[in-house]
């Protein structure tokens, strides 16, 4: 457990902020740790935390609370009571080998006291209960989770999260004899409970993220593992409606069976020359998921964002969860080059496009979710996608990430970045454009570049700065700057930043500490206070 930290914040509805742990009572299994904390402007907030350990696990009880002296300093309606405060809890145990079980738990008055007391949540965003297997072969995670929206949000809105009853993978690997291959099975049981309907709409464009009721989706898939792979996936799916939204499936069940058949071919071929090792390898790929519907989930909760890139074009199903997958059969064709230099520096491309061959292109279907639009596998040609990276031991680091539209030979989205780190210097440079996109409700192309700057001003002082720019509206995104002290056994230092008008957190001014005494033998006590 690391040691208590004294710490300095100060935000506008609260005042300052000084904080001071004291570790009332401490032994090898127990910590008991109170925390008064002083705000000018809404009094004193007290904390305890109780952790104890075991030799198989260890859980933590943690209880805040305050009356508040301005409630109307917030202008959210459920942070304007008397008392608010916060009850959380978390534990894990190893009953047995390879067994892990846990739980985390979080009662709070408002959804928004941990953000607006500059509050650590925790874990609090999910309530759950879990038990997870993992060996070489196998891997188990069972959970039931309720999701809690934190932040500023109403009654309604939490209502619009799911409770995950329950929410079950599986794993399992057989090895067959040498040369014969191996045999990969995987399971998902995933059930939903909403109370209201999750609907919002972008610039004209709806998206249903989730429809009220109770659904259950279950799904067995398997395959063989060599060369070629075989497999079949058996999904069920059960949707009991409550929505008010008339897009909303009607009540039913839903079975389908999946057979998968792929061919991955790769040729690596490798070449040496004085100083530098070459590595090109050409990758296609035939894969055929005969699914006589691309929704095997009638309701559609965990597969709405989908983003072709570098990491994923040479996979046989890009969507992210179990309520949708591809169809038909599709070839991704493309390749990787590696230099690898004897001084440790390397570069890396990686290279392909995914083309649709016959059948129903999942992508390109209507979805509440919106799930597929903007992808760039809308079309029976992808969009072609490129990553490239390099870096090694002196410090410096480039990468890149590229969509291109190659049915208008126009770029759909790039990330562009490069880092440099030696000693107490170092610097940052990104950038990133994105097409618009209306049919997803993004009107206008994005353009974001930024900088961040650290620098030694002397043996112990350094001084730091960042700032990101909307190039599109002309205006800034977010400013920053700080100033630290750092000796190895003494770091105190001092930071602000402030966003901008097209920020997720338009106009926030944010004023931050850091404090922290070092010594040896390990003894580290301090502070840094939160960011925006």
């Amino acid at each position: 457990e690391k040691a208590p930290r004294p710490s300095l914040d100060y935000s506008e509805s609260i005042g300052l902020k000084v904080e001071v742990p004291l570790n009332v009572y401490s032994t090898k299994f127990t910590d008991v740790i109170f925390t008064p904390t002083l705000l000018t402007r809404q009094g004193f907030l007290l904390g305890a935390e109780w952790v104890q350990r075991f030799d198989q696990g260890s859980f933590r009880i943690k209880a805040s609370g305050l009356y508040q002296f301005d409630k109307n300093a917030f202008t959210f309606a459920d942070a304007q009571r008397d008392w608010r405060g916060a009850l959380q809890t978390s534990g894990e145990f190893v009953p047995v080998a390879d067994w892990k079980v846990g739980f985390a738990y979080a009662a709070f008055t408002d959804s928004a006291y941990f953000e607006d007391y500059r509050l650590d949540p925790g874990r609090a965003a999910v309530n759950e209960g879990y038990a997870t297997h993992l060996t070489a072969d196998t891997y188990l995670d069972a959970r039931v989770q309720q999701f809690n929206l934190l932040g500023a949000n109403t009654n309604q809105t939490r209502a619009q999260q799911g409770i995950a009853l329950p929410n079950i993978r599986v794993e399992k690997s057989f090895t067959l004899p040498p040369g014969a291959g191996r045999i990969d099975v995987e399971a998902r049981l995933l059930g939903i409970s909403r109370q209201a309907d999750s609907s919002r709409v972008v610039n004209g464009v709806t998206y249903d993220l989730g429809y009220a009721g109770t659904r259950l989706h279950q799904m067995v898939g398997g395959g063989f593992v060599a060369t070629p792979f075989l497999g079949v996936r058996i999904d069920g799916a059960h949707y009991d409606n409550t929505s008010l939204l008339a897009s909303a499936p009607p009540s039913g069940n839903l079975w389908g069976v999946t057979p998968i058949a792929a061919l991955d071919v790769r040729y690596p071929m490798a070449a040496h020359s004085p100083g530098v090792t070459h590595l090109i390898e050409p990758i296609g790929q035939i894969v055929y998921r005969g699914a006589a519907s691309s929704k095997p989930g009638i309701t559609n909760e965990d597969s709405q964002s989908v983003v072709l890139d570098d990491t994923n074009v040479f996979t046989y199903n890009r969507f992210t969860g179990i309520d949708r997958q591809e169809t038909g059969l599709r070839a991704n064709i493309g390749g990787r080059y590696l230099a690898s230099f004897d001084g440790g520096d390397y570069l890396e491309v990686i290279a392909g496009q995914s083309f649709l061959l016959a059948g129903t292109n999942a992508f390109a279907l209507p979805d509440s979710t919106q799930a597929g639009v903007g992808s760039g596998l809308e079309a029976n040609s992808s969009y072609a996608v490129l990553g490239a990276y390099a870096g090694g031991t002196g410090g410096l680091k480039l990468g890149g990430k590229a969509q291109i539209d190659t049915a208008k030979l126009a770029l759909a989205r790039v990330g562009l970045g490069a880092s440099y780190s030696q000693e107490r210097f170092s610097a940052a440079l990104n950038y990133r454009y994105t097409a618009a996109v209306p049919a997803a409700g993004m009107v206008r192309d994005q353009n974001e570049i930024g900088a961040e700057l650290t620098v030694p001003v002397s043996d112990y002082w350094s001084v730091s700065g960042s700032t990101y720019w909307d190039l599109n509206a002309n205006s800034f995104l977010q400013v920053g700057a700080g100033l630290m002290y750092d000796d190895g056994y003494l770091q105190i230092g001092a930071g602000a930043s402030r966003t901008g008008a097209t920020h997720i957190k338009p106009n926030d001014t944010r004023v931050t500490a850091t404090f922290r005494l070092k010594a040896p033998a390990g003894f580290d006590i301090g502070y840094t206070g939160p960011g925006v």
